[in-house]
């Protein structure tokens, strides 16, 4: 599975370092390799609840996160997705050969949808979940046949500055649009969420200064939004401060 998601990847994103790691499910390696990095992909079969030690697993990943890191998890997982998901679980999954054209099971305006076939969907397998309704994710792909709350295929969840995201297809082999799914998967999840700054440090004399880009997706998101843009400088007298930040959408 992890090689043939690579492949898949590979189609349609090629800006990215690739860090491979072989935890052998201990949470000290898994802590100590996510340092520094935008996203943590974890395939298929790579199962949360072999990891000796849940609740540190768990918070290791929810820290990550919440500090801005991304998670994406592709087929289904075990341990409600290392604890970031709550209320959820693996279900069930689909072999091979899908199309789906009914709009109403996945939403065409998210932007992991983006490029995929006009009209419909094409998917060579993927795995459900179940998860309470009430959860607060964004729901991709759910095509009903196990019941809607066991249907769970492709979602996603906004976690602190983070962002969670689970893709159904589990890639035993793959279709075009997995590919593209994939693809956009990846650069919606990493970079704190649909959140990012550009550049994200950097060196400056006493008289210069410097443009700062703040990049934001605006996906299922209307109304005011404010928040702080903190600075952390090496000034003594002014080793943090912070600058408001309002949009409209």
């Amino acid at each position: 599975y992890p090689w043939n998601t690579m492949d898949a990847l590979s189609n349609y994103y090629t800006d990215y370092e690739l860090n491979e790691v072989y935890t052998n499910y201990d949470p000290y390696t898994l802590e100590s390799a996510i340092q520094g990095t935008d996203l943590v992909l974890i395939p298929y079969g790579h199962w949360m609840d072999n990891y000796y030690d849940y609740e540190m697993t768990n918070q290791v990943l929810l820290d990550y996160v919440e500090t801005g890191g991304g998670v994406l998890f592709t087929g289904y997982n075990t341990n409600e997705y290392g604890g970031l998901i709550s209320g959820s679980g693996p279900y069930t999954n689909w072999c091979c050969g899908y199309s789906e054209s009914n709009s109403e099971w996945y939403d065409e305006d998210h932007p992991i949808m983006e490029g995929v076939t006009d009209g419909g969907i094409n998917i060579f397998s993927f795995a459900v979940s179940e998860l309470n309704s009430d959860n607060d994710v964004e729901v991709i792909f759910n095509n009903e046949w196990w019941g809607y709350e066991q249907s769970y295929s492709t979602f996603s969840k906004a976690i602190g500055s983070g962002r969670v995201t689970v893709l159904g297809s589990y890639f035993d082999s793959w279709y075009d649009d997995e590919a593209m799914m994939l693809a956009n998967a990846v650069e919606y999840t990493s970079g704190a969420g649909g959140f990012g700054i550009d550049p994200e440090s950097g060196i400056l004399a006493g008289s210069e200064t410097a443009g700062i880009n703040l990049m934001y997706s605006t996906y299922d998101m209307v109304g005011d939004y404010t928040g702080n843009l903190l600075i952390l400088t090496d000034d003594p007298n002014n080793s943090e401060f912070s600058i408001p930040v309002s949009f409209n959408v």
